[in-house]
């Protein structure tokens, strides 16, 4: 987990070189902390066309949505393993666990 936080620091980095969080206002749950640059939220940069994705999130499923979850990324997984020529390396992390984190 720490070589994933640093690789991600140090693409966002590149992006802006100063960071914070902000406590953004929500109707539904109250307030979220969010993280922004200089600019405000850094949905450019986590949501647009930069190869680079941070998320936490809380889904609600039934066990039988988390299995056929669990099934779809694990061949979404196998459909990447093969090293491609002239490619980077990414690190990808994906956890499913019950349970609210959000």
């Amino acid at each position: 987990m720490t070589r994933m936080m640093t690789l991600t620091a140090r693409q966002m980095q590149e992006h802006a070189d100063i960071w914070g969080y902000g406590l953004e206002q929500h109707d539904v749950t109250g307030s979220n902390l969010r993280l922004g640059d200089g600019d405000g939220r850094v949905s450019t940069l986590f949501a647009g066309v930069a190869p680079l994705m941070a998320n936490v999130a809380t889904l609600t499923l039934t066990a039988r949505q988390a299995r056929e979850l669990k099934a779809r990324l694990i061949a979404l997984f196998g459909e990447y393993q093969a090293p491609e020529t002239g490619g980077e390396s990414y690190s990808v992390a994906v956890l499913l666990v019950t349970g609210d984190v959000a």
